[in-house]
């Protein structure tokens, strides 16, 4: 695969990040950075596991490696948006650590195992039609922006046969439904949220992520499969929620619209406070509890974005001076607290912030 692009930054673009109403161009430079990113971590991966898992690399890693490059030279687009997939960031994260890990490394071998789900679903978003083993952790094929496939317990690998995936039942990898199968085995697909508002404001488009393997992330306890009853009332809020972010603070709406790609239903707090969190690896992603009140949502949307936005920044580029030890206080911060790892606690100290246009390599 070619090196990813340098990227670059002017002082508008920077200064439209740090008063929160980031312009399209900015908005851009974050989504290439966060490709670039994951694309070098991605090779990364590769490289360590040909290097220090041979077993792995010579019966899995070098054909899922193979298909990773045929899909990107297919689609580069569609290659993009797996890669972009919010969880994809945080198995690499956990896959690296794994293999950089000096102590028995079985956590390892399941790890690099996915790399063959994440190769098949960029083969089939690019319109490729492989025909492959699927390993399976924890009875688990993870097909990102595809869904997973839930196999019997005890089950090892799946097949993928073109668009099918074929193990005692035939399941189309593709689709928006649910897919059971024989003997306990289910395709769980993603399910997408909208909201069109009146106006010219913009739409909204989310999945409701209650599958992926990696969603765990946020520092607090995630629900399993929403019902399709679940599903509606998640409906309702975020489309009343989007109403009320457009009609009260337009301005923010399409930075958000293009931040936030992917919702993770929390459980509530025994405090009956709700929760919401982003992590920085999950790029796109905010977890929250549910809350059927719009201007608690709206209110959850715009902070959650905004530490997505500024994790995706700092991904690119120091944002402190390390000799200046000036202290700067943070305001603006919500009630309740916690939002998530990612998420300051109240009233931190900061230190200045560099400036100016910059070329943002990585």
């Amino acid at each position: 695969m070619t090196a990813p692009a340098t990227l670059r930054m002017t002082a508008e673009d920077f200064t439209s990040l740090a008063v929160c109403h980031p312009s399209p161009t900015a908005l851009r430079v974050l989504r290439d950075g966060q490709v670039s990113r994951r694309l070098l971590t991605l090779m990364n991966v590769a490289d360590t596991a040909r290097d220090s898992r041979p077993e792995f690399w010579e019966s899995w890693g070098a054909a899922a490696w193979e298909l990773c490059v045929r899909a990107r030279e297919a689609d580069v687009r569609a290659f993009e948006d797996v890669l972009l997939h919010p969880y994809v960031g945080v198995w690499l994260g956990r896959c690296l650590r794994d293999l950089n890990d000096p102590r028995p490394a079985v956590r390892a071998s399941a790890e690099c195992a996915r790399l063959v789900g994440l190769a098949a679903a960029a083969a089939l978003r690019a319109g490729l039609r492989p025909h492959l083993a699927l390993p399976a952790p924890g009875a688990l094929v993870w097909l990102p922006t595809l869904g997973v496939v839930r196999l019997a317990e005890g089950a090892e690998q799946a097949r993928l046969r073109g668009d099918v995936v074929d193990l005692d039942g035939r399941l189309p990898a593709l689709g928006e439904q649910d897919e059971p199968a024989a003997h306990g085995t289910t395709r769980c697909a993603p399910r997408r949220m909208t909201a069109r508002p009146p106006g010219d404001a913009p739409p909204l488009s989310v999945v409701l992520e209650d599958t992926d393997p990696y969603r765990n992330a946020h520092g607090h306890p995630v629900l399993p499969r929403q019902t399709a009853g679940e599903l509606r009332a998640w409906q309702a809020s975020v489309a009343s929620a989007w109403e009320t972010l457009t009609r009260l603070v337009p301005e923010r709406a399409a930075a958000c619209a293009a931040l936030w790609t992917a919702l993770v239903p929390l459980r509530p707090p025994w405090t009956g406070q709700g929760v919401s969190s982003s992590a920085r690896e999950a790029y796109g992603a905010i977890a929250a509890s549910f809350t059927p009140d719009p201007v608690r949502l709206a209110e959850t949307v715009v902070h959650e974005t905004a530490h997505i936005a500024f994790g995706a920044l700092a991904d690119l580029t120091d944002l402190s001076d390390p000799e200046d030890r000036t202290l700067h206080q943070s305001v603006g911060g919500r009630t309740p607290a916690p939002s998530g790892p990612c998420s300051p606690e109240p009233m931190p100290t900061w230190r200045s912030w560099s400036s100016g246009a910059a070329d943002i390599g990585n």
